[in-house]
């Protein structure tokens, strides 16, 4: 549920050039990662996220890093894990969306 709060928080994010419904986003997957072992299943979710800041000209490192010390995780927290991956490894297109306008397109058949 978290997960899929996070996708739609990163669509409102891009669509209204919004920074606090990134940051809502970002919350509730850095929530997620608390309260789950599969931290794969939230790699989707993660890298929409990454997206949308770089998309409304946030700094991703600096969002995903404030909500990890918000969270009081230490700089080798999930969200922190997430920046250290190479660029290839945090594409959209690599967890299985696509950008088309404004929406995230999944090749499942789901969108947000």
């Amino acid at each position: 549920m978290l997960s899929a709060f996070s996708e739609r928080m990163a669509s409102l994010a891009v669509r209204d050039h919004s920074q606090p419904e990134l940051r809502a986003g970002l919350i509730a997957a850095q929530l997620a990662f608390v309260l789950t072992d599969d931290i794969p299943e939230l790699l989707p979710a993660i890298s929409l996220l990454y997206r949308a800041s770089d998309m409304i000209g946030a700094d991703p490192i600096r969002e995903f890093l404030a909500v990890a010390e918000l969270a009081g995780n230490p700089p080798d927290s999930s969200l922190a894990r997430f920046l250290q991956r190479s660029p290839e490894k945090k594409r959209i297109e690599r967890m299985g969306f696509a950008e088309s306008l404004m929406r995230w397109v999944s090749d499942s058949g789901m969108s947000g």
